[in-house]
């Protein structure tokens, strides 16, 4: 299972940045009891990254690092430095940015992939169109698994509010120029866009 979800926004106006993360977790239920654990302690009903006291996001972090099972990748857009986002719209460039995300998740998978989206992605893509697009990316890549993509409401599904974490944890940590829980996170894989340009 891969969750999936972005912080930040493709508009104009807004923050500079706007990253997409992927987890990938080879033991989701332990995920899952993660946040039906903290949710429990600090009586909410759903995690949300943004509105994590400090203490509460170093929590989270220091359960989610007990144990080695989850990887993240993510993809961070600076958006002073890429003029055509206006041209290509907001539905185009999230599904060509996530492409980038996915490929080598893709290549490397050696069994079906479920990817699960947070319902408030349609606000930024397709609920029809990115799966459709990555489909074709599979044909492109040469990728013989399945890859089936489902959507969700957040507060039903706990993975998705890891990836709301640890996609809050690194926009913030480009927001504000602050490393300390991003040097805690278990990265495979980032990639900033446009590269030459990213961060000047």
């Amino acid at each position: 299972m891969i969750c999936i979800d972005e912080s930040g926004n493709l508009g104009a106006n807004g923050y500079r940045y706007f990253v997409i993360v992927a987890v990938e977790c080879s033991n989701p239920n332990r995920l899952k009891n993660i946040v039906k654990n903290l949710n429990v302690k600090y009586r909410s009903t759903e995690i949300k990254g943004s509105l994590l006291t400090v203490p509460q996001r170093q929590d989270l972090l220091n359960s989610l690092n007990s144990k080695d099972d989850y990887a993240v990748s993510y993809i961070i857009l600076d958006k002073t430095h890429f003029q055509r986002k206006d041209i290509l719209g907001k539905n185009v460039l999230f599904n060509y940015l996530a492409s980038f995300l996915f490929e080598d998740i893709f290549k490397t998978a050696t069994n079906d992939l479920l990817l699960c989206f947070d319902n408030r992605t349609v606000k930024t893509t397709s609920k029809h169109a990115l799966p459709e697009y990555l489909m074709t990316k599979c044909l492109e890549w040469d990728v013989r698994i399945q890859v089936n993509s489902c959507f969700y409401e957040s507060h039903q599904h706990r993975g998705i509010q890891i990836a709301d974490l640890l996609s809050s944890t690194i926009f913030q940590s480009y927001k504000n120029k602050t490393k300390h829980f991003y040097n805690q996170l278990k990265i495979k894989k980032s990639i900033k866009f446009p590269y030459q340009q990213f961060g000047k």
